[in-house]
This record gives C-alpha cells, structure tokens and sequence, in this order.
C-alpha cells in the first residue's frame, strides 16, 4: 500500500516477475557482517538499506536478480486478495509452495524459537492456504499474512521461526 505526500493511498498488486529465482539478502548481509545473524529482520534490512544509499546498497540488493512488477490500482481499504482470489484475513491465512499445497488447504501451524531478535515467541494457529509467493518453496514453508499498515510490517519482518507443519484434510 503505498500513501502519496498529498495523502493519496493506493495498493501495488502482484502483476508479473521476471522469471528467475529469488535470493534472500538476509543471509549475505549476515556472512558479511553488516548485520547481526539474529538481526536480519525486514525492519533491519530496511535501515540498513537506507542508512547505506548508492553502491553500497546496491551491491546487497543487486544479489537478487529476480524482479517483481506492479499495478497500482486504488486502495480500497480492505486487506489484498491472495493468488487464490480472496482477501486474506490478517494472521489467519499463508503464503504456500503451490507444488506442495493447494489454495483452501487448512493448514495448522506452531513455530516456536523465533530465530530473528524481537520476534513472537511463537505462533500455533489453524491458517487457509490462500496465497504463494516467489520465496515460498518447499513442504513446510509458510508466510502468514499478518495484516496491514505499520506494526503488522514490523510483526512480519520479525518472523522466522523454525516450523512445524500439518495439514488438516476430512477423513473418509
């Protein structure tokens, strides 16, 4: 969601990638010693990002050669729609591995052990498979869609949580 200086808001939706695979910058900034291995949050990448403005920026983020594009359209208020179609419900709804899971699929999840430094002390919660995402791959990865504006960002870029996984389906 994007919020223009005369107080215009709008929402920048998924439109295309270029194709290639997406590479994580937390991890070389970590090998590199620019941020503390348990420091690598969205929140910290972010400063750090900004505080280093020109080359030295450019040189992290140029490590992920995937590229996403947007449409701007109007923001609407309410939360976005995942690739399923349907507006995700904040910290009830994921981010998924299409190969692995199906959208509607219920998922139960319990991450405890927060790997990165101010991160919930855990998250055990039933969740509906309703997005995917370009970094999501594998049987037990989520992203769990947290909601909207400032604190849900911060809360979001706090997780990394080692997982544990089940799917929930009816028995015949």
């Amino acid at each position: 969601y994007l919020q223009y200086p005369d107080g215009r808001r709008a929402r920048a939706a998924y439109s295309a990638d270029n194709g290639r695979p997406f590479t994580g910058i937390a991890r070389p900034m970590a090998e590199k010693g620019l941020l503390p291995r348990s420091g690598t949050s969205g929140e910290a990448i972010r400063a750090w990002l900004a505080d280093h403005r020109g080359e030295a920026a450019e040189a992290i983020t140029d490590l992920d050669e995937r590229y996403v594009f947007f449409n701007v359209e109007p923001d609407d208020g309410g939360d976005p729609k995942g690739a399923a179609g349907v507006p995700l419900v904040s910290g009830r709804t994921g981010a998924v591995d299409t190969v692995r899971h199906g959208f509607g699929e219920l998922l139960w999840i319990e991450a405890d052990s927060p790997i990165l430094t101010g991160g919930a002390a855990n998250y055990r919660r039933l969740i509906t498979a309703l997005d995917s995402g370009g970094a999501i791959k594998g049987p037990v990865r989520v992203d769990l869609y947290l909601g909207r504006g400032d604190e849900a960002g911060r809360e979001a870029g706090r997780i990394r949580h080692p997982l544990k996984l089940w799917r929930l389906t009816p028995k015949s």
